[in-house]
């Protein structure tokens, strides 16, 4: 018996308006700061029509980990004991998964690991739903958190080799430099986006019904800089074949076959292979 985890980047983009209301926003929290503030509270959200509550754990505030739990109500229809006639009764209960948040700085952006079952959702939409709540709710915080998944390149490679010439569509959604300290022109692009046109986000979108050449060097940076967290990539080839980089996400499989707590576990490998990845 297994856990598995998916593994996400987050960024964090300075937010203007929390920069003009306080000039020194940005320097009053780090990026690790502020992670370890909002992931040391509890946040209800809205989840495609249910409501979901995020809950952390006992956290030190000086622990490596912000450990937490995403949890749901469910309903089961049950009987009653015999000497209640076995009358038909609900139970209501919940299930939750278990996300380990890396607050710490990395060249590449912090990081999160999300437990995998489908008796609470999909990782990164619930993720992503979580993300967009504790935005919407912190208007006036220092940054913007955004979620990407962390993804091996191969897996795009092997695609555009399987449909070599056959490539029609190609989109790339950046997310604007966070931690990236990249000089190359992808990077410096987007940095001008960033701050000439304040964009956050920048989706760069590419068709040809004659095949697109996928070997560009352009093509090759985009990729390089959204595997190191820095967005995702949608790609579309003839006979409807399709390539997304969010459903990609690489995992981490943690053993069952253990006494020790799902939590412990999962902290000690989860945080070893996102220190690295």
């Amino acid at each position: 018996m297994t856990d598995t985890f998916e593994l996400y980047r987050l960024s964090l983009l300075p937010r203007k308006q929390a920069s003009i209301l306080t000039p020194d926003a940005e320097k009053s929290f780090t990026r690790e700061e502020y992670l370890r503030q909002i992931f040391m509270i509890s946040h209800k959200f809205n989840h495609f029509g249910n409501e979901l509550h995020y809950v952390p754990a006992k956290n030190e505030p000086s622990s490596e980990a912000l450990l937490g739990r995403i949890g749901r109500t469910f309903s089961t229809n049950e009987n009653l004991p015999p000497d209640e006639g076995l009358a038909d009764a609900v139970h209501q209960g919940w299930r939750a998964v278990v996300i380990v948040i890396d607050p710490r700085h990395h060249a590449d952006g912090q990081k999160v690991a999300v437990e995998r079952t489908s008796k609470v959702g999909d990782p990164q939409g619930l993720l992503n739903s979580l993300i967009k709540a504790i935005n919407l709710s912190n208007p006036d915080s220092p940054y913007l958190i955004e979620a990407s998944a962390i993804f091996d390149s191969r897996s795009f490679w092997e695609f555009a080799e399987n449909n070599q010439g056959a490539i029609t569509s190609l989109t790339f959604e950046f997310i604007t430099p966070n931690m990236f300290g990249g000089i190359d022109d992808i990077s410096e692009e987007l940095k001008k986006y960033r701050n000439i046109e304040k964009a956050q986000n920048v989706t760069i979108s590419m068709c040809s019904q004659d095949g697109l050449d996928v070997t560009t060097q352009r093509v090759k940076a985009s990729v390089d800089y959204a595997q190191k967290g820095g967005g995702n990539i949608k790609a579309r080839a003839r006979k409807n074949k399709r390539y997304n980089s969010t459903k990609k996400a690489k995992k981490v499989t943690i053993q069952k076959d253990s006494e020790e707590p799902l939590l412990k576990r999962a902290t000690r490998k989860i945080l070893e292979i996102l220190g690295r990845e």
